[in-house]
């Protein structure tokens, strides 16, 4: 597994898996990606604006006052331990962070095609294994159900 560490650790710990790499080990190798389809984007520019807007400003806002932060972490996702620590190793990623992640200096971010190729990459570098399934395929995402009912609503 390869990701957010919050993300990732309970469910490999679930599982017997192995972390590869997190945020924490890690921040130059992950950034936070949101996917949109084409025509959504084209049609509510604004509300995709208003979700990365507000995504950063929360982010911003646990830079600024992670007290603040850690004590809504530890509501929402009390089996990461210690929400401080939490928010230490893997501090939520700024618009530098990402801007210079995905290398854009006002030209057009990449395609999720794109970024999925360059993750399979990786992938296949690290794992040396099989090919991962085509971007499209969506069969591989049935782990996240079991994080999101641990986090809970």
């Amino acid at each position: 597994v390869v990701g957010l560490w919050g993300d990732v650790e309970l469910a490999a710990r679930d599982r017997g898996g192995k972390v590869l790499a997190t945020t924490a080990d890690a921040p130059h190798l992950l950034a936070t990606v949101l996917v949109a389809r084409g025509d959504f984007a084209a049609r509510y520019p604004d509300a995709v604006r208003r979700v990365l807007r507000g995504l950063l400003d929360a982010g911003q806002g646990v830079l600024k006052a992670p007290a603040a932060g850690a004590r809504l972490l530890g509501e929402v996702a009390p089996y990461l331990g210690d929400p401080s620590e939490a928010i230490r190793s893997a501090p939520p990623a700024t618009l530098a962070d990402n801007r210079a992640f995905f290398g854009l200096s006002g030209e057009a971010p990449v395609t999720y095609d794109e970024l999925f190729q360059s993750a399979a990459a990786l992938f296949q570098k690290l794992n040396r294994g099989t090919a991962p399934p085509p971007a499209e395929d969506t069969r591989d995402l049935g782990a996240l159900k079991y994080v999101s009912e641990a986090r809970g609503p």
